[in-house]
């Protein structure tokens, strides 16, 4: 039976109560909660996270989702015990032939505002760093660091894909968990990261003095002071190749994550209205079809998997008399994340 498993990253976000509240506006996904009231889609697990994890819901999930047999859970110390690395994922998906024990990291050239109580992680895309100038920056950091082993590949997004022995295990803290946030919170354990700080210390350094800096002063553009790196972990063979898995295809619905890292309420809610159209489309497809399929809603801290479900008629009749009338299923579940 062919599957396939939906991830939607910042389904819910810090502040969403509050925003529905001032604003009285009602939460209308109706496709969603449609297919909860009928409990045709019913929540089957959870991902419950510490607050001061490293990871972030959807990218645990994602990893989760297509490494089952190492699965990495809230209960683990992520600050010191590293899960599947993302990086090492999107290495795959970009034709790179993964090996056990392999170290992969993403960059993202970015700038840190610095005030007197504070360490800011500007959003890396905010930036708007040309692909010229990202080329640039990418060639004089990989000359910097190629004594220590390290390939830096460019992807299209403009993020960095980075490969050395070294970086595999590393722990570190995801740069959808940063962005706009105070870093001094995130700093990985210094133990296990020498190597690393000691390179962003010279990368720094030659980001001061880079030519590439000079034209963005010119033009009244923040400087690239640092690069974030984030995404290592441990690398198993290749991902969702365990011996008789069936073939499953992760699809991330990243509509909602542009508006909700700018903290922009009204534009989340918008793309969360057309992307519940797409994933009702999607859900109604795999139902005449007999598939199977995990639509995976994640918020800061935790993520829920919801699943084709067929409860009894009574448990659904006398469940949609009672609770569900009273209290919107999907909202409920977004309050929870």
């Amino acid at each position: 039976m062919l599957s396939s498993s939906h991830i939607v990253p910042f389904a819910a976000i810090n502040g969403m109560q509050d925003f529905l509240q001032a604003t009285k506006t009602t939460l209308a996904l109706p496709a969603l909660q449609s297919w909860l009231t009928s409990q045709t889609l019913a929540p089957s697990h959870w991902l419950r996270l510490p607050e001061d994890s490293f990871s972030a819901p959807h990218e645990l999930a994602l990893l989760n989702t297509a490494w089952p047999s190492t699965a990495f859970n809230g209960s683990q110390d992520s600050h010191t015990q590293a899960p599947p690395s993302l990086a090492a994922w999107v290495a795959a998906q970009h034709g790179h032939t993964l090996q056990a024990g392999q170290g992969w990291a993403l960059m993202a050239p970015a700038h840190l505002h610095i005030t007197t109580d504070a360490i800011t992680l500007l959003n890396p895309a905010a930036l708007a760093v040309s692909s010229t100038h990202n080329q640039q920056l990418r060639d004089a950091v990989l000359s910097l660091w190629a004594e220590d082993g390290l390939e830096i590949h460019l992807l299209p997004n403009g993020i960095w894909l980075a490969k050395a022995d070294w970086l595999h295990g590393l722990a570190l803290p995801s740069l959808d968990k940063a962005i706009n946030r105070d870093v001094r919170a995130w700093m990985p354990n210094f133990r296990q990261t020498q190597t690393l700080q000691r390179l962003q210390t010279e990368a720094q350094m030659l980001l001061y003095n880079h030519a590439v800096n000079d034209e963005r002063e010119a033009q009244r553009q923040p400087a690239v002071n640092a690069l974030w790196v984030w995404g290592t972990g441990t690398t198993p063979a290749s991902p969702a190749a365990q011996a008789g898995a069936p073939a499953n295809t992760i699809v991330v619905h990243d509509a909602l994550r542009i508006a909700a890292l700018q903290g922009d309420y009204y534009a989340w809610y918008s793309a969360w209205q057309v992307l519940d159209q797409a994933l009702d489309k999607i859900l109604r497809h795999a139902s005449q079809q007999g598939q199977a399929v995990q639509l995976i809603l994640c918020g800061d801290q935790q993520a829920v998997t919801l699943e084709f479900h067929k409860p009894s008629l009574w448990r659904r009749l006398s469940q949609t008399a009672t609770h569900w009338r009273r209290k919107d299923p999907l909202l409920a579940l977004l309050q929870q994340l």
